[in-house]
């Protein structure tokens, strides 16, 4: 028979198990939801390239989210208003950048571009006009608050075929980076969601050459090099961890089932009986015919006939023989 006590507790064992793996599961929703909640950025990183390959400022965002954010997440950017995202996009597991969608919400004195993202590196581009007087060419960023930055810095290009380059606040250094170009560069340190900030750039060009123009045609290299930071989305890892419950289950319910019912209740050994000790045989009694079998033949004292083993009298002379 089933041992009653082994399978009610293999019964309340599996009853927990069941429980416990409709909890994961049941909330796989929260925690994605938890894991798409908005987050704030690490820093952000404003580039301003003039005249790069349209007659107007190309601004670039590059923005970076913390290293544990908990991917996909949502995030916003604040934009100057009236100004339309000329590409949003995010960084791969291979170092490309890849197009995200995005929704653009009008607000006082500024536009938000809202967005969901599954790596750190976010990139945002626009346009802005300059103001042109002559071979005088000049143009103001404005950031139009509206996001807490722990850190926040300006990059400006400059390119050759300008002279002049000049920036307010003043830059405090110069690099040479992207397309073997200089770069003034300045820090604006931590902003709270109100402050504003402006960076006023003047400079002087004679022509309309575009910077693009008088570089070799390359790739853009924030296409080519690596961008760290891209990760597995957590929903996919929540959803493995599980399915990989769900099929521990299986394999538990499973053995269980093989062994408790499937397996057919034990037997008793039927008790052995004990020998008792042979006793050492008896010697045969041998009979008297076997006796006279044994000795060999036998005759007549008489006349000599010979007897057979079981005669009592002579068969020739009718004697009674002698044994």
């Amino acid at each position: 028979m089933i041992n009653m006590k082994s399978a009610k507790r293999s019964i309340r064992w599996m009853a927990m198990c069941f429980v416990a793996a409709g909890s994961v599961w049941l909330s796989l929703p929260m925690m994605r939801a938890h894991a798409q909640s908005s987050t704030t950025f690490d820093s952000l990183d404003i580039a301003l390239w003039p005249e790069f390959d349209k007659q107007a400022m190309l601004v670039i965002y590059r923005a970076n989210l913390p290293a544990d954010a908990q991917f996909p997440v949502s995030v916003s950017l604040p934009i100057p208003a009236g100004v339309q995202p000329n590409a949003v996009a995010q960084g791969d597991a291979d170092g490309r950048l890849v197009d995200v969608d995005y929704r653009l919400e009008q607000e006082s004195g500024r536009a938000m571009v809202n967005l969901q993202v599954t790596s750190q590196l976010v990139w945002l581009e626009f346009y802005q006009d300059l103001q042109l007087n002559g071979p005088k060419r000049s143009f103001d960023f404005q950031w139009p608050g509206g996001l807490a930055i722990p850190s926040l810095s300006i990059e400006v290009q400059d390119p050759p075929g300008i002279t002049d380059l000049t920036l307010s606040p003043p830059s405090t250094q110069e690099v040479v980076g992207e397309y073997g170009l200089t770069y003034k560069q300045l820090s604006l340190g931590s902003v709270g969601v109100s402050d504003q900030r402006t960076i006023q750039v003047s400079y002087t060009k004679v022509g309309e050459g575009l910077t693009v123009d008088s570089l070799q045609q390359t790739p853009l290299p924030s296409s080519t090099e690596p961008i760290a930071g891209s990760a597995p989305e957590p929903s996919q890892i929540v959803t493995w961890v599980a399915v990989g419950l769900v099929v521990i289950l299986v394999v538990v319910i499973s053995t269980l089932y093989f062994r408790v019912w499937r397996t057919p209740p034990k037997e008793r050994s039927p008790r052995r009986r004990h020998r008792s000790r042979s006793r050492s045989p008896e010697p045969p009694v041998s009979s008297p015919e076997k006796k006279l079998a044994d000795s060999g033949p036998f005759f007549c004292h008489e006349c000599g006939t010979q007897a057979g083993p079981q005669d009592k009298f002579c068969r020739s002379c009718g004697t009674r023989l002698r044994r």
